[in-house]
This record gives C-alpha cells, structure tokens and sequence, in this order.
C-alpha cells in the first residue's frame, strides 16, 4: 500500500499503476493499494509582533535547493520589495541540503548578493538544523516566502506559521490563502505580495492560520477514518 500525500499525486499513481499493469489490475485494487493521507501538522500557534523599526527586513526563503524551489526568483522579489519600502534586505537560506543539481542555484544567490552587497543587502545562510532549532530559526525573521513551482503540503510554510511569521507562498501550497499565493514566474507579482504582507502582517498570519487549522482537521477525519479501515479489512 502506498499513501500520497496530494489528491495530484495521488491520480499521477494511479494513472502510472493503471497503465502499467493494464488489464491485470482493476479499479478495486487500485484504490485499496493507493491512498490518499494528507499531511497532519498538530502544533500550536502564536503570534509574533512585526517589527518595522529596523533599517532592514529579514525575508527567508528556506528548505532544500532545488530548481523546483525557485530561490533565485523570490530573492529578486524580495529585493524590489525591500526597496519599495527603503530597507535593506537580509536573505535567508538553508545551505545543509542541495538537491538535483542545486549548486548552480546557490552560486547564482552568492553571485548575486556579492554584487549588491556594498548597498547594505546581505545573504544569510543557515545550516540544516534539528527541527526544534529551526523553529527558533523561523521565529526571528519578518516573513517567509515560500513561491515554488511545486508542492503537495509545505512544512517549511507551515512552520514559519507556527512561529507567528506571516507568509506568502504559491498556489501549489494547498492551504494558503490566495491573496497570499503568487504566480511562481513573476517577480513583480510576488514583490506586491510582500508589500501588502509587510502592510497587514498579522491579518495574512490569521487568515493562513485558520485554514491551515481547517486542512489539519480534515487530515485527521482522514487519517482516523483509514484507521478504521485498516481494523475491518
């Protein structure tokens, strides 16, 4: 039995196993042998207050580097936003795990803020850490971007959540709330964004904090209801 995590990749598999195996598997099996299990994020949340005093804003966009990740385009955003708003910018990364040829992507972010770095905009790298240190991690910058161009849950945005950090992501994340996704592919899309999240900072935490407490609710039903199953079959 095999459990995806997004009603996508759920119909991907099936689609992938029905073709494969065709006229040897019926629809039955195929949908006892792959289930659909969202992810269940039960954590507590709290509110941190956003500090505009400071000459610099502190945007992160962690996780793994990948392509898929689209750092090189949100780091770019992020600049237009902070100089929309006459600040420096503090670029926040993860460097402990570079994926599917990522090296290229972070030469490109350390290039990128070497040319810009006399102006005051600094890249900020953190290492992979233990979960509990991330969090600490999360909790001490002003917003989190997470605008990739592929997800099934995201538990980087809904960590930075948990930390009171307000964010923006892509409508790949299925619980964000759209006036909070932006269009992977354009920087200026995203930098407004930004904008209006560094205006209202505690109404995107509310609103993506509600709705990811709904998806969680909805992942539990889930998940006790396949137990369930699990205990007739």
């Amino acid at each position: 039995m095999v459990g995806a995590n997004s009603k996508r990749t759920l119909k991907e598999l099936r689609t992938f196993i029905k073709t494969k195996y065709a006229p040897y598997i019926n629809k039955k099996t195929l949908n006892e042998k792959l289930v659909y299990l969202p992810n269940y994020y039960p954590r507590d949340f709290k509110y941190k207050p956003f500090n505009k005093d400071k000459d610099y804003v502190d945007v992160s966009c962690f996780g793994a580097i990948r392509p898929l990740k689209n750092h090189m385009l949100q780091a770019m955003a992020a600049l237009k936003f902070a100089e929309k708003i006459d600040k420096k910018l503090h670029f926040h990364i993860n460097t402990g795990r570079i994926e599917q040829k990522g090296d290229a992507i972070l030469n490109n972010l350390q290039s990128f803020f070497g040319h810009i770095y006399n102006n005051g905009h600094r890249l900020i790298n953190h290492g992979w850490a233990p979960r509990e240190e991330f969090l600490k991690i999360c909790g001490n910058v002003d917003i989190g971007m997470q605008v990739s161009f592929s997800e099934t849950f995201n538990i980087v945005a809904a960590d930075m959540l948990s930390q009171g950090v307000p964010l923006i992501g892509s409508n790949e994340i299925p619980w964000i709330n759209p006036l909070f996704s932006s269009d992977a592919t354009d920087s200026n899309k995203i930098a407004n964004k930004l904008y209006w999240t560094y205006q209202f900072p505690k109404v995107n935490f509310l609103i993506n904090k509600y709705l990811l407490l709904i998806y969680t609710h909805f992942a539990k039903k889930v998940w006790l209801d396949f137990f369930k199953y699990k205990m007739y079959i």
